[in-house]
């Protein structure tokens, strides 16, 4: 399967808890959806949604790589950039 994140997405409410506005609350919400997302097809939806949200936000904690297959809980991740988009790839691990 691959997801595609085309959309700034903000983890953590405390970042948003000022009257920031609409953009910061949508793209809160698009932390959520991910997060329900990867909640539906793996059992450890938030460490890959955290996964995702690091890599794309240019922490990378968990080490996702450019085309390579990384373990992240039950899954395998693999990121291929796009026209301002990314591609991540996912697949179980096992």
């Amino acid at each position: 399967m691959v997801l595609m994140v085309g959309t700034s997405i903000i983890g953590d409410r405390k970042a948003i808890s000022g009257a920031i506005g609409n953009v910061d609350l949508i793209a809160y919400y698009d932390y959520e959806v991910l997060r329900f997302f990867t909640n539906s097809v793996c059992r450890n939806g938030d460490l890959l949604a955290g996964a995702i949200y690091s890599h794309w936000m240019d922490a990378n904690e968990q080490g996702l790589k450019l085309g390579e297959w990384v373990r992240i809980g039950d899954t395998m991740v693999r990121y291929i950039p796009g026209d301002g988009r990314g591609l991540y790839e996912i697949k179980p691990a096992f």
